[in-house]
């Protein structure tokens, strides 16, 4: 399981960001900031990095608005 960052607004579904498994050393790791009438969320997804190599994004954003009973 790992932590993935989403962010919602009026109920729907903005963004999702999986952080990065595996940093440099000394290089930033950057993170989104939920803006104005925003909502960040942190939830757990078994291995959310192979929705990215399937390409099924679509399958991860409908399983996060599942979970969050987002729009």
């Amino acid at each position: 399981m790992s932590k993935i960052t989403v962010i919602s607004q009026n109920g729907k579904l903005v963004g999702t960001w999986i952080p990065p498994q595996r940093t440099l050393s000394g290089v930033p790791v950057s993170a989104p900031v939920a803006g104005a009438d925003q909502t960040l969320h942190e939830i757990e997804i078994d291995d959310p990095e192979s929705f990215v190599r399937r390409k099924a994004l679509p399958e991860l954003h409908r399983l996060v608005r599942q979970r969050l009973g987002l729009k």
